[in-house]
Order: structure tokens, then C-alpha cells, then sequence
């Protein structure tokens, strides 16, 4: 059940200008792993990427 944050991680990810595609070997959910941690990973769901100035 805790692959299910970092599946939701990588789909809020994809639909961002930075894109983070889905693979048939799911090599990115042990990437997203690796870089966040499952609390980590909860907070990045509110985070949203823009390239405007701030």
C-alpha cells in the first residue's frame, strides 16, 4: 500500500511541465523511492512546477 503514494507521485509529476511518464518496468516509482520519502512524497503532492517568475 505505500507504492500507492509514489504512484500518485509520479502521475501529479506527469501532469506537470516537467513530465514524469510511466514505464512497464515502474523503474520510476523505485526512482521516486530512492529520492522521497513516503512523508516527503505526500508533501511534493502539493507542490505544483511553474516556470513564471515569482
Amino acid at each position: 500500500m505505500s507504492g500507492e503514494i509514489y504512484r500518485k507521485l509520479q502521475q501529479h509529476l506527469n501532469k506537470e511541465t516537467i513530465s514524469f511518464p510511466p514505464t512497464e518496468s515502474g523503474i520510476e516509482i523505485r526512482l521516486l523511492k530512492k529520492l522521497f520519502s513516503k512523508e516527503e512524497a505526500e508533501i511534493a503532492l502539493h507542490l505544483y512546477f511553474s516556470w513564471d517568475d515569482l
